[in-house]
């Protein structure tokens, strides 16, 4: 059980500093705020049914073409085709180009924190 235990809370670090690395990159760097357009939708298809990303190009400070895929599957093809959506990437960095969900990650973020709490508890029972 203890093996376990230390290899749940290994994942779960390994996860966190996963995402902390992403999201200091947005820190340390500053964040650029552009305009995009989402150009078209990738469909997927499986066993619960179809889900669609969103593709979207976006003008980098520099005046390049960026094309990126929106990393939230979603059940129907939104935001529409032609639509305009809000992009932040790092600046200096466009490829890590995203659509900004403020609260989805933070949802991540309490959502690990209390799962290793709860396993670090499980230890000292």
């Amino acid at each position: 059980m203890s093996v376990f235990l230390w290899l749940s809370i290994g994942l779960v670090v390994v996860a966190l500093v996963i995402l902390m690395r992403d999201d200091l990159q947005f820190i340390g760097r500053g964040k650029r705020r552009v305009r995009g357009t989402v150009y078209g939708h990738i469909r997927h298809i499986d066993a619960d049914g179809d889900s669609f990303q969103a593709q979207v190009t976006f003008l980098d400070d520099t005046g390049c073409k960026i094309e990126f895929v929106d990393f939230v599957l979603r059940q129907t093809p939104t935001p529409d085709v032609g639509s305009e959506v809000n992009v932040v990437y790092p600046a200096g960095m466009p490829g890590k180009a995203r659509l900004p969900r403020p609260f989805l990650r933070a949802f991540v973020y309490v959502s690990l924190m209390m799962l290793l709490l709860l396993l670090v508890a499980r230890l000292f029972d």
